[in-house]
C-alpha cells in the first residue's frame, strides 16, 4: 500500500520542472501543486505516507495575499542534464516561516528551515533573498516540498536557476539595486546641503522623506535585514510599516509646506488637518499593531495621501504655481510605478525587470522631478526679490527729485549713525564680541521672552584656565592674540541667530542660549572647550595651547527671575569646574538642584 501511495504522490507531481544541459532558469508557477493546512497538522511525512487533494497552481507566481493558514507547495525536479548543483530562489524576502524538504524515491534527503523570524545569519546562503542549493542527481527525478506560514502577503516566487547564470544575473540586479539606492543618497545629501545654507523646512521635510523612502525599500527588499540589523527579526518585521508611515507623514509635511497649502482657501487647510491626523495615527499603528493590521491600515492611508498630494499639486498648478508642475509631474510618476507593479502582481502586466522595479523606477524620478520643483522654487523666489528691489531702486530713484525725501533720507543716515555708534559702544574692541553692556541688555530682554513662551535658557561663563601664566610668559600683546582667537572659536560654535556671545570681562566669556535644554546647553559648552583644547593657538610668540573651563546654568525663568540669578549660577558651575581640575564642563540646572559634572 505505501508503495501504491508513492506511486500515486510521484505521478500528481505534473509537470515537473525539466533540467537539460542547455537550461539556465526558469520561474516555476503553473509547475506548483499547493494544499492549505487549515488546522496547521500536516508535517512532510504526513504528505508523503498519505494522498491528500493537492491543487495546482494556475498562475506564474503562487499568491494568496494576506491570510493566516499554513499552505503546502510541491512540485517535481527532472534532472537530464549532467549538473548536479542548482540554485532554487525564492525571491520575496519578507516571509515568515519556511521549511522546504527535498525529495527523492519518498526519502527526505535535505531539509532547509528559513524565513525572516530567523536571525539572517542562519540562511545556507548569506542572501537577501531565501537562497536553497538543490542537489538533483544526472538523470533522476526529485520534488521539493514547501510549508509557508506568514504575517505579509503569503506570495512566492520561485526560480529556479544553474549557478553561473544566478551568479551573473544577481550581479546585474545588485548593480540596478546600487544605483537606485545611490542616487536616493546622493539627492537626500544635496538637499540637505541646501537646507544648511537657506534654513528652510521643505528642504528638511524633503530630505527626511528620501531617508524614508531608502530606509522602507531597504527594507522591503531584505538589504536592511542583510546588512543594518541582521539578528533583529521583531523589528525586522515591523520596519516596513513604520518606515513607510513615516515616509507618508514627511511627504505630507513636505506637501503642506511647499505648495503653501495653509495658506490656500477653505476648505484646504482643514483637509489638510485631517490627513495629517490619519498619518499620525498609521503611524502609531505601524509601530504597536500586528503587521497584518499595521499593513493594511498604512497601505490604505498611503493611497489616500497619494491621491491627495496629486490633487493638491494640480489645483496648485492651476492656481499659478509654477513650481507645482514639476511636484505634479513627480506624483504622477510615482502612482504610476506603483500601479504598474501592482498590476504585474495581479499578473495583469508581464513580469519583468521593467515592471518589477516599476515602483523604484518611479521613486527615483519623483525625488528627482521634486528637487527640480525646489530649484524652480528658488528661482521663483529670487526673481521676485530682483523685481522687488528694482521696484524699490525705482522708488528711491524718483524720492531724490523731492526735497522732503531728500531731508528723510539724511535723518535716516542720521539714525543709521546713531546705531552704527550703538553697536560699537555694545562691541568689545579687541575680540570683537558683544561687550557687558550688551550682555546685559540681551540677556535681560531674552528672560523676558522666554518666560512669556515658557522656554529654558541657558548662560554658559567660560574662563581660559591658567591665563595669567600666558601674560606672565608671553606678554600681553600674546595673551590678546589668545583672546581674539578663542572668541573667534566661540562665535565659530554657536549657530543659531539667536545665540548670544559676549566678552564678560578679562579672560571670560558669556555665551546665552535660548529654547535651550541641559542637553543641548551641554553639547555648545563642549564643544567650545574641545575646539580649544584640540588646536594649539598661533601668537606673535608662538604656538600656545589652552584649555577652557565652563560654567552653565539652564533653568525657564519666571517674571521675577533676574539677569544676575543667570549670572550668579553660571559662575557657581565654573567654579566647581576650576575646582575639580580644569578643561570641564559643569552643569547646574535648576531642576536637579545640584551640580552635574560633564569632563
Amino acid at each position: 500500500m505505501g508503495a501504491i501511495l508513492l506511486v500515486l504522490t510521484c505521478c500528481a507531481a505534473a509537470n515537473a520542472v525539466q533540467l537539460d544541459n542547455q537550461f539556465t532558469q526558469q520561474a516555476i508557477g503553473t509547475e506548483i501543486r499547493y494544499l492549505m493546512d487549515a488546522d496547521d497538522s500536516l508535517t512532510i511525512h504526513s504528505l508523503l505516507s498519505q494522498a491528500q487533494p493537492w491543487e495546482q497552481n494556475d498562475s506564474h507566481i503562487f499568491n494568496k495575499g494576506y491570510n493566516n493558514q499554513s499552505w503546502w507547495l510541491n512540485f517535481g525536479i527532472s534532472n537530464q542534464s549532467d549538473l548536479e548543483q542548482w540554485i532554487l530562489e525564492l525571491g520575496y524576502p519578507v516571509l515568515d516561516n519556511i521549511d522546504l524538504y527535498l525529495v527523492q524515491n519518498g526519502s527526505i534527503l535535505h531539509e532547509y528551515h528559513l524565513g525572516d523570524k530567523l536571525p539572517f545569519v542562519e540562511r545556507p546562503i548569506q542572501h537577501r533573498y531565501f537562497i536553497v542549493p538543490i542537489t538533483v542527481t544526472a538523470g533522476s527525478e526529485s520534488e521539493v516540498y514547501i510549508r509557508l506560514r506568514s504575517t505579509s502577503s503569503v506570495q512566492l516566487p520561485l526560480t529556479i536557476w544553474d549557478e553561473k547564470s544566478f551568479n551573473q544575473y544577481d550581479i546585474q540586479r545588485n548593480v540596478t539595486q546600487g544605483a537606485y539606492y545611490g542616487a536616493l543618497a546622493i539627492i537626500g545629501i544635496y538637499n540637505f546641503l541646501l537646507f544648511l545654507v537657506l534654513r528652510d523646512r521643505s528642504y528638511i521635510y524633503y530630505v527626511g522623506y528620501v531617508i524614508g523612502m531608502w530606509l522602507f525599500s531597504a527594507s522591503l527588499e531584505g538589504w536592511a535585514f542583510q546588512y543594518i540589523w541582521p539578528d533583529a527579526t521583531q523589528w525586522n518585521d515591523r520596519a516596513i510599516t513604520v518606515f513607510l508611515a513615516g515616509t507618508v507623514v514627511l511627504g505630507l509635511l513636505f506637501t503642506s509646506r511647499f505648495l503653501g497649502i495653509y495658506q490656500m482657501p477653505k476648505p484646504m487647510p482643514l483637509i489638510q488637518n485631517g490627513c495629517t491626523v490619519a498619518t499620525l495615527l498609521a503611524f502609531l499603528v505601524a509601530i504597536f499593531a500586528p503587521y497584518n493590521i499595521s499593513i493594511r491600515v498604512v497601505i490604505s492611508v498611503s493611497v489616500l495621501i497619494s491621491l491627495w498630494g496629486l490633487t493638491q499639486g494640480i489645483n496648485a498648478w492651476c492656481r499659478g504655481n509654477t513650481s507645482a508642475r514639476y511636484y505634479t509631474l513627480a506624483w504622477i510618476l510615482l502612482i504610476f510605478g506603483g500601479v504598474v507593479l501592482a498590476l504585474s502582481k495581479f499578473e495583469i502586466l508581464p513580469r519583468n525587470i521593467i515592471t518589477s522595479y516599476a515602483l523604484q523606477l518611479g521613486t527615483v524620478l519623483e525625488t528627482v522631478l521634486l528637487s527640480f520643483a525646489l530649484a524652480e522654487r528658488i528661482n521663483h523666489e529670487k526673481g521676485m526679490r530682483a523685481a522687488a528691489q528694482q521696484a524699490a531702486l525705482n522708488t528711491q530713484t524718483k524720492a531724490k527729485l523731492e526735497l522732503e525725501n531728500k531731508v528723510a533720507e539724511r535723518t535716516r543716515e542720521l539714525e543709521a549713525a546713531n546705531r552704527r555708534l550703538t553697536e560699537i559702544s555694545d562691541t568689545d574692541q579687541l575680540t570683537g564680541l558683544q561687550n557687558r553692556r550688551a550682555l546685559d541688555k540681551y540677556l535681560a530682554a531674552e528672560l523676558g521672552r522666554s518666560t512669556r513662551r515658557e522656554h529654558c535658557i541657558c548662560v554658559i561663563l567660560v574662563d581660559v584656565d591658567h591665563f595669567k601664566s600666558v601674560n606672565d610668559t608671553y606678554g600681553h600683546l600674546a595673551g590678546d592674540d589668545c583672546l581674539k582667537e578663542i572668541a573667534a572659536r566661540i562665535d565659530k560654535n554657536i549657530h543659531r541667530p539667536t545665540d548670544f556671545a559676549a566678552r564678560y570681562g578679562g579672560e571670560e566669556f558669556c555665551i546665552v542660549l535660548t529654547e535651550t535644554d541641559e542637553e543641548g546647553a551641554e553639547i555648545v559648552a563642549q564643544r567650545i572647550r574641545s575646539s580649544v583644547q584640540s588646536t594649539a593657538i598661533n601668537t606673535r610668540e608662538g604656538v600656545i595651547n589652552l584649555t577652557l573651563s565652563a560654567g552653565a546654568f539652564v533653568a525657564l525663568p519666571t517674571a521675577d527671575t533676574e539677569a544676575e540669578h543667570f549670572l550668579s549660577m553660571a559662575d557657581k558651575a565654573l567654579y566647581q569646574s576650576k575646582a575639580s581640575g580644569r578643561n570641564r564642563v559643569t552643569l547646574l540646572t535648576q531642576q536637579s538642584k545640584g551640580l552635574y559634572l560633564a569632563g
